[in-house]
C-alpha cells in the first residue's frame, strides 16, 4: 500500500510539474516577438555540487513481486506501563492410569432369614458365609378365621396378643459353591410375652386352663433351640432352604442344667396360635422340621416357610408368608387334623452383625 501511494504521488507531482513548466513558458514569451529558429547546440554537461546540509529525497521504486516487510520499532517514550500476563497451558504426556471398580456380591434378597426361621446365608454384603446375628420381633395379632370340624360355624377375629422377641446367632460354615449348598448352624433364644389369651396363659405357665385375662402380662417364659440349616440358590434371586430345630429344654435337662434351660420349646408355639388346639397345649416335642423358599418378584422380597413339630397330636403344620413392603404385616395358615386357622401377625428383623455399610 505504501509503494502504490508513493507511485501515485510521484505521477501527480510529475503532471503538475509539466503543466507548470508549460504555463510558465507561455507567460515568459512576449506577444508579437519573432520566433527564433533553433540552432543546433552541443550536449549540456550537468554539474553536481554536493550540499552536506540538504535533505535527501527518496524516490520509491515499485516492484510488483516484492513482499512488504515491516519491523515495528517500539516507542519507549510512550510504552505502556503495565506488564503483560502470560498464560501457559501445560501439556501432560504419558498414559493416565484408570481404575477398574471391583464388583462385590451384593445379595439381591434378604438372605439371613425367612418369615420366622433362619437360612444358611449371612446378610454380609461381600460374602455368602460367615457370622451373623439378627434380632427378630414377632407379634401374633390373632386369628382372622378359624374352624374345627366338630363345629359347623367359623369363628372370626379372635385375638391372641402373643409376642416373641428373638435373638438369632449363627455361623455359616460352608459357602455355597456350584452344586454344593450352603450350611449353617446357630442358636435361637426368645422371650415370650402373652397379652391375655387363655390358651397361651395355660401353656406358658404350665397350669390348667382358666378363664384367662384381657390384661397384658409378662409370663416370664423363654423359648430356645439349636438348629442346622441347608440353603441352595436356584437362580440369581431365589433359593430353597431345609432346616431342623432341636429344643433346648430336654437337652439341658438331660445333662443336669435344667435350671438354666429355657422353659419352652418352639413346638409349643403352634397350640398357642389358635384356641382350637388348647387340648394339646401341654405337649412339647423338641423336634421341628422346616422348609422354605424365598425369591425376588416385582422388586420385592417374597418369603414362604412351612414348619412342623413332631411327634405331636393333631399333627399341626404352620405355613408362614412374608412380603416386604406391606408394613411388616403377614399372613399365616395353620392346618391340623380336625381344623384350620388363618393368622395375622407382624414380623421384622434387625441385623446386628455384620454391620451395614454406610452407603
Amino acid at each position: 500500500m505504501g509503494a502504490r501511494t508513493s507511485r501515485f504521488t510521484y505521477c501527480v507531482e510529475l503532471l503538475v510539474f509539466l503543466a507548470a513548466s508549460t504555463l510558465w513558458a507561455q507567460a515568459t514569451t512576449p506577444p508579437g516577438w519573432p520566433t527564433a529558429t533553433p540552432q543546433p547546440t552541443g550536449t549540456p554537461t550537468q554539474t553536481f555540487t554536493p550540499n552536506p546540509f540538504s535533505t535527501p529525497t527518496w524516490t520509491p521504486t515499485w516492484d510488483p513481486w516484492s513482499t512488504d516487510t515491516f519491523t515495528p520499532t517500539p516507542n519507549l517514550t510512550n510504552a505502556p506501563s503495565n506488564t503483560p500476563t502470560q498464560t501457559f497451558t501445560p501439556t501432560v504426556t504419558g498414559t493416565i492410569p484408570t481404575s477398574t471398580p471391583t464388583m462385590t456380591s451384593t445379595p439381591s434378597i434378604s438372605r439371613a432369614s425367612l418369615a420366622l426361621w433362619p437360612t444358611a446365608y449371612s446378610n454380609a454384603w461381600d460374602r455368602w458365609d460367615g457370622f451373623n446375628w439378627d434380632i427378630g420381633f414377632t407379634y401374633f395379632i390373632g386369628t382372622i378365621a378359624e374352624k374345627d370340624v366338630s363345629s359347623p360355624s367359623v369363628d372370626y377375629l379372635n385375638p391372641l396378643r402373643l409376642w416373641l422377641l428373638t435373638s438369632d446367632v449363627k455361623y455359616a460354615w460352608l459357602d455355597e459353591d456350584g452344586d454344593t449348598p450352603a450350611f449353617a448352624s446357630g442358636v435361637l433364644l426368645s422371650m415370650l410375652l402373652n397379652g391375655g389369651n387363655p390358651g397361651a396363659s395355660t401353656a406358658a405357665n404350665s397350669s390348667s386352663a382358666s378363664s384367662g385375662s384381657n390384661s397384658f402380662q409378662l409370663t416370664g417364659s423363654t423359648v430356645g433351640g439349636i438348629y442346622t440349616v441347608m440353603s441352595k440358590s436356584v437362580d440369581k434371586g431365589s433359593a430353597v432352604h431345609f432346616g431342623y430345630i432341636y429344643g433346648f429344654n430336654q437337652a439341658m435337662q438331660s445333662i443336669g442344667l435344667g435350671d438354666f434351660a429355657p422353659s419352652m420349646n418352639y413346638s409349643q408355639l403352634l397350640p398357642l396360635t389358635t384356641l382350637k388346639l388348647a387340648d394339646i397345649a401341654g405337649e412339647d416335642p423338641p423336634n421341628i422340621f422346616y422348609t422354605g423358599y424365598n425369591t425376588r418378584l416385582l422388586g420385592t422380597n417374597w418369603k414362604f416357610e412351612i414348619w412342623k413339630p413332631f411327634p405331636m397330636d393333631e399333627n399341626p403344620v404352620l405355613f408362614d408368608s412374608q412380603i416386604d413392603g406391606l408394613f411388616a404385616f403377614n399372613l399365616g395358615y395353620e392346618r391340623w387334623d380336625h381344623g384350620y386357622a388363618i393368622l395375622g401377625y407382624f414380623n421384622f428383623r434387625f441385623t446386628i452383625i455384620p454391620v451395614s455399610p454406610d452407603y
